[in-house]
């Protein structure tokens, strides 16, 4: 198997700008295409398995006038980069065989060959509409592994009901979450931001609601989120079903309940994780929403936790 010219073409491209003499494309540019020759690419996942070729790559492809974002150091070590078309390349170090927690995301292509390489049977996987998972859950941490599969399942409308084909990897996502004691920071950013964004996209975020809610499969990701979830009268709310902006979602989620209620506080604070999303992936709406809801007057219990609480113990102790 091959990937299409047009994707060979803007890889091989890539590599030569960059002065690489092997790269590695994974991710839906590989394996939507082979499932639906119609398939939208909007960007690149890409890769190399060496330090100083990537570090290299990077400075040849700022010298041919890409634009290139920080280099960020999370599991591996990547850089978002464009090109002048604005087509996007997720540049990144690592061996293209440790991509992927789930089974039909292990699928990538090495060029300049561009011979694709589907061990893990990416392709049937998409086909029997399968989610498992491939990689050891420990390894990679309880919210990469739901970020995956809630991309995943969203993109390709994958059934994640209650008593679905997929329920055992439901039910070990969320044994995984149980027996999980320290979690990256940045990969529960990724996996909020991640949520949003296929909540945001969804056509029917009804059905999707309730299979969260009733899967509890964000019950000990993003309790408050799921919380609100759970509320029937939430879910068949008409101007939800509507929004299709991210930023716009997460202020319809936090303002839902009224100014003086505490859950909208809870949703607050939990959202302002959101604010380390790296800067090349982070949502412009998003960001705003946060930071507009932090300039509201919020509830008397904000205020008596976060301001009249703390004057007060730092009056004591100044007091004594």
């Amino acid at each position: 198997m091959k990937c299409n010219p047009k994707i060979s073409q803007d890889i091989n491209n890539f590599m030569q700008d960059a002065n690489l003499s092997k790269l590695y494309l994974f991710g839906g540019a590989v394996l939507d295409p082979l499932w639906n020759p119609q398939a939208k690419i909007n960007d690149y996942d890409v890769c190399v398995k060496d330090e100083e070729d990537f570090y290299s790559g990077i400075i040849a492809l700022k010298d041919k006038g890409y634009s290139v974002a920080d280099v960020v150091k999370t599991h591996n070590i990547y850089a978002v980069i464009k090109n002048a078309e604005g087509m996007q390349f997720d540049f990144s170090c690592m061996d293209p065989e440790d991509n992927g927690i789930l089974s039909i995301e292990k699928i990538y292509a090495e060029f300049p060959t561009n011979q694709i390489i589907d061990k893990y049977d990416s392709l049937g996987a998409c086909q029997r509409q399968e989610i498992r998972i491939a990689a050891n859950p420990k390894k990679e941490g309880a919210y990469n592994v739901l970020r995956r599969f809630l991309a995943v399942a969203q993109k390709y409308h994958f059934p994640i009901n209650k008593g679905s084909h997929n329920q055992e990897t439901i039910d070990r996502i969320k044994a995984e979450f149980k027996a999980q004691t320290v979690a990256v920071k940045q990969d529960k950013v990724r996996c909020l931001d991640r949520l949003v964004k296929i909540l945001a996209k969804e056509q029917n975020k009804k059905q999707l609601l309730t299979d969260f809610a009733e899967q509890e499969l964000l019950k000990d990701a993003f309790p408050n989120f799921h919380n609100l979830f759970c509320e029937e009268k939430f879910r068949n709310a008409q101007e939800l079903q509507i929004i299709s902006d991210p930023g716009k979602l997460l202020d319809f989620i936090i303002h839902y309940h009224k100014n003086g209620d505490f859950r909208k506080d809870e949703l607050v604070n939990s959202a302002l994780i959101l604010l380390y999303r790296e800067k090349a992936r982070a949502n412009p709406s998003i960001l705003k929403t946060i930071h507009n809801s932090l300039q509201e007057k919020t509830s008397a219990n904000r205020i008596e936790k976060e301001i009249l609480a703390p004057l007060l113990q730092y009056a004591q102790k100044k007091g004594r």
